[in-house]
């Protein structure tokens, strides 16, 4: 798990001054649709996975169940939140299905090196 870590900072880091330009009205996750349907009674439960510290601001990583009461209907996913940064708390939902992909991504990152592009870096 601290490779998860370690690779969630790495991406998501640049993100955190960022996030608040997001258009927040917009659900994007399966897990987000399923939540806001007003129509539902949805519990939520959550379990810690880590959090790692990045100058002042930490990211908490958790593991997200959400189930629909009547049906037991449960979506699974991870729940990622950025502190101290001067905005309010920023919380991104990842879905079961796109954890193999982000980490995959990631794991692209870093080992990105100068051979990437063409181009000099500054």
């Amino acid at each position: 798990m601290n490779k998860l870590h370690l690779l969630l900072a790495a991406a998501l880091c640049p993100f955190a001054l960022s996030v608040s330009a997001q258009d927040t009205n917009m659900v994007k996750t399966d897990i987000g649709v399923f939540e806001a349907r007003p129509d539902l009674v949805i519990i939520k439960g959550f379990n810690q996975v880590g959090s790692i510290n990045v100058g002042t601001e930490e990211m908490s990583v958790r593991y997200k169940e959400t189930t629909e009461a009547g049906s037991r209907k449960k979506l699974y996913g991870l729940a990622i939140a950025i502190n101290g940064n001067p905005l309010p708390r920023e919380r991104i939902y990842v879905d079961y299905s796109e954890i193999d992909s982000l980490i995959n991504g990631l794991d692209y990152l870093i080992k990105i090196n100068d051979d990437v592009t063409s181009l000099r870096r500054r």
